[in-house]
């Protein structure tokens, strides 16, 4: 316990009786150590001294003046409350907690919080959630659900009345079919709407706020209005900060964003009739310009794109005649809207305070000139029609600003737009794309506002080196504190590393004969491992391409048939095919980068992982390319090959999650003995490593190892079965 006064310190397991300082009298508070270690207010089951060095060491930052520290922490410490109590401890500032994963966002919330604010008897400090506009019911959307779901909506509605609807609280394991008719995805300009305090929560009246990463990198946009100053700011799983970042300040002007933001006026009837009433301008002109504007960009687009699937960079040149009509075009229909806009927002003010009554619009049906002259006070429409209108007008005007905006930044004659080198475009089958090549200039200005920053995860450094996340977020190493805390996990007897020394180097679609004898051997070594584990296993790809062809050559020599394994393939999202694994026996998984991270499988329902390619940066990816211009020979030390170690850290972490998981890692990228992809420097290497008695790895492949940490490691399928049976009683 520590007086906040005096700085008195005294332990609860020595003093649990005392309240008060005995110097000064001041109210004693708990300390971490305290509440982790010597068990005050009951809230642990057991000590875990890495959980509380962790969490004295972030108590510590916290009574200082501030900066950032970088915390690296492995699975299975307790990381949520090695900072959720520390940061509880400090009364009366205001914290700010973020989130890559939404189920981690949920935890805090719901459980961990709670729990806290219960057991440490804080119940006034007013914590919240706050999630992305997706996450939660736009009020104004409710009508568009089918009639046939509106029993249900409506039921929905009823239960969290007057409270934001968040679709995670639908206890269904699905989200409700008409979600994306109601969701607040597509609200544009949510300013001026009327619901804006019942559609989602209010952030600013939270002490401590829960979020994710990107609505951090929106509120930098923003300048702070989203979120307000507050004094902590703590980032959870901050790998994947930098990322999120970057992703809050890209733009898109894509087939769906376009017809997104002209979908509500389209159809909008009773707006279209309004409009037709108004004598502003005709419906059938806006609804001919709205498609001036649709086609405008289908142009730009093919112009960009050429019918290209994958995402390339864009050559600005070309695109210069299309850029100009496009804007051309929305300035035209733009000014339309704007005059509609003006006259609904005349309504609304007239509206109360109308001379004739609705009941009396009967009177005048024969006269249509008495009914121009009233239909300015808006007889004939209600005010909450007119604010409907108003919205939608608004919201098309904002969309159109947008496009005007991003139209702006790729306009070669814009003597405005971003420099040369600051910003990467690029284009793919979706639409045109703006990022920032860095974002540690522009996010640095915001992190300065914020006096105390922590940024941990499990996979924060590579070895002992935080240099690669530090570079990314454009912090000054001289400036940041940092932390490395073991993981309770004992790596030498819970996992075995299998790395085969007979398969061939990669090999791509492009080159057919060497592809179907890489895909023979690789696809046939995994049959192996997955038939010994019946199953339960993870098998990771970096390309789709390779993934479909693995399973075609299992699937074409029947290599599943009567071993009673099922395999799933990852199609889209990872989180349907993670399902269908969990509730299926004896099942294998064939997934992409949606299950490299952020999946919890506990227990033997996994008993391997495979590794089938390492993951480098593809250079065709117009970011990679605009960095790796920056960085010239050092692009692949300082990019490439930190990125691939970041993602293959990801990826091995998700074997062991408790301290009584075991199970196998099986890296079958021949790299990762020679770190050559050269067919000759492999071959080369690969002969003095077998000649050599412990068979050393070299190059970039043993710097991987050393920084994955998994000491035991086997080339013979044979160890493997020994294994096998000793942990799990199989072959």
């Amino acid at each position: 316990m520590r007086c906040p006064n005096c700085k008195l310190c005294m332990t609860y397991k020595d003093a649990p009786k005392i309240t008060e300082c005995t110097t000064c009298g001041e109210i004693m508070r708990p300390t971490a150590q305290d509440i982790l270690e010597y068990g005050m207010y009951g809230i642990t089951k057991e000590v875990r001294p890495t959980q509380v060095k962790m969490s004295q060491d972030i108590e510590k930052f916290l009574r200082g003046e501030g900066g950032t520290l970088l915390i690296e922490g492995g699975t299975g410490i307790g990381k949520s409350f090695a900072y959720l109590i520390p940061a509880l401890i400090t009364q009366g500032k205001r914290i700010v907690i973020s989130t890559a994963m939404t189920s981690l966002q949920d935890q805090l919330y719901t459980k961990d919080l709670p729990l806290l604010v219960d057991k440490m008897k804080l119940g006034d400090v007013k914590y919240g959630i706050f999630k992305g506009k997706n996450h939660y019911a736009c009020r104004k959307r409710l009508g568009k659900v089918p009639a046939a779901d509106k029993q249900q909506m409506e039921d929905f509605e009823r239960k969290y009345s007057g409270r934001p609807l968040d679709v995670a609280k639908w206890e269904a394991l699905e989200e409700p079919k008409w979600w994306p008719k109601v969701s607040a995805k597509n609200c544009i300009n949510a300013k001026i709407c009327p619901n804006k305090d019942v559609c989602r929560p209010k952030p600013k009246d939270m002490m401590l706020v829960v979020t994710n990463h990107t609505l951090i990198g929106i509120d930098y946009r923003l300048d702070g209005l989203i979120l307000g100053p507050y004094d902590i700011l703590i980032v959870d799983e901050g790998h994947k900060f930098h990322k999120a970042l970057r992703a809050a300040f890209s733009s898109d002007l894509t087939r769906y964003s376009v017809r997104s933001y002209v979908k509500d006026y389209q159809q909008d009837d009773a707006l279209m009739g309004y409009i037709d009433d108004s004598g502003v301008v005709t419906t059938k002109d806006t609804k001919e310009d709205i498609e001036k504007v649709l086609t405008s960009f289908t142009a730009l687009h093919t112009a960009a794109n050429g019918g290209r699937i994958y995402k390339g960079t864009l050559d600005l040149a070309k695109i210069q005649k299309q850029v100009h009509n496009m804007r051309e075009t929305l300035a035209i229909t733009r000014s339309k809207i704007f005059l509609i806009s003006e006259s609904v927002r005349n309504s609304i003010a007239k509206a109360s305070d109308k001379s004739i009554a609705k009941k009396d619009f009967k009177e005048f049906k024969d006269d249509k000139d008495k009914l121009r002259k009233i239909i300015n006070v808006d007889v004939k429409y209600s005010k909450g029609e007119l604010e409907s209108f108003h919205i939608t007008l608004r919201d098309l005007l904002q969309g159109f600003s947008n496009m005007r905006e991003f139209l702006a930044g790729i306009d070669l004659q814009n003597e405005e737009r971003p420099a040369d080198g600051i910003e990467v475009v690029s284009e793919d089958s979706k639409g045109i794309h703006r990022q920032l090549v860095e974002i540690g200039p522009v996010i640095q200005p915001h992190l300065a506002r914020v006096p105390h920053k922590i940024m941990l995860s499990a996979t924060l450094a590579l070895g002992k080196d935080f240099s690669y996340f530090e570079k990314e977020l454009g912090l000054d190493p001289t400036l940041t504190e940092k932390g490395l805390y073991e993981s309770p996990f004992d790596l030498n007897t819970q996992a075995v590393v299998y790395l085969p020394d007979d398969l061939p180097l990669y090999a791509p679609r492009q080159e057919p004969e060497a592809r179907a004898t890489w895909v023979a051997a690789h696809a046939t070594r995994v049959n192996e491992l997955v038939k010994l584990m019946k199953g339960d296993t993870l098998v990771l790809f970096t390309a789709r391409d390779d993934m479909e062809d693995y399973i075609k050559y299992l699937d074409d020599h029947d290599m599943w048939r009567g071993t009673g394994i099922t395999v799933i393939e990852q199609k889209n999202k990872a989180a349907p095919a993670l399902r269908a694994y969990m509730a299926t026996p004896n099942s294998v998984i064939f997934g992409l980068k949606g299950l490299w991270e952020g999946i919890d499988i506990p227990g033997k329902k996994l008993k391997m992982v495979i590794i089938t390619k390492l993951p480098f940066p593809s250079p065709k990816d117009p970011l990679n390319a605009a960095q790796a211009k920056k960085l010239g020979g050092q692009a692949f030390n300082k990019l490439s090959k930190p990125q691939m170690f970041m993602e293959m850290r990801q990826a091995v972490g998700r074997l062991l999650r408790a301290t009584t998981d075991v199970g196998f890692i099986v890296h079958m990228d021949p790299r990762t003995w020679t770190g050559s992809k050269d067919p000759k420097i492999h071959a080369a290497r690969m002969v003095k490593i077998m000649n050599h008695p412990q068979n050393p790895r070299m190059g970039y492949g043993k710097e991987l190892l050393d920084i994955l940490g998994y000491p035991k490691i086997t080339r013979h399928f044979t160890n493997i079965e020994i294994y096998a049976k000793a942990w799990f009683g199989l072959g």
